[in-house]
């Protein structure tokens, strides 16, 4: 069976595959489920996985922000405020890929890559 970290992993790898081929719009929802994923993980193994509504497998995703600053007590505030300024922005350009008719351009979408990116670095994990 798969970890988060594993399905966010590869979400990330697919995400750069989109965005190297042009389809930002997927891309921009791919990175934001790699950042997502990778969190997931990182919650549960500091034991959140309680806090999780209805005893769901993952977070709701507008918890995020909040189990975060729960969780990651290890993170300085200002890491803290980093993390999840870079999740909820994810979170924002996610939903406009999915649900919006806004142009999901070649920049905005790079601003999701690179956001993704950090957020892997904030938690050691490889891209």
């Amino acid at each position: 069976m798969a970890t988060w970290q594993e399905i966010g992993s590869d979400n990330f790898r697919a995400a750069v595959a989109l965005y190297d081929g042009g389809y930002y719009r997927n891309a921009a929802s791919r990175f934001y489920y790699a950042a997502f994923s990778v969190l997931t993980q990182e919650l549960i193994q500091r034991g959140a996985r309680p806090a999780f509504r209805d005893g769901r497998a993952t977070p709701g995703h507008t918890e995020l922000p909040r189990l975060i600053r729960a969780c990651f007590t290890h993170m300085t505030a200002e890491r803290l405020n980093n993390l999840t300024a870079l999740v909820t922005d994810l979170y924002l350009d996610r939903l406009a890929a999915d649900y919006s008719l806004i142009r999901i351009d070649r920049q905005s979408c790079r601003d999701s890559y690179l956001a993704a990116k950090k957020i892997f670095n904030y938690l050691g994990v490889p891209t």
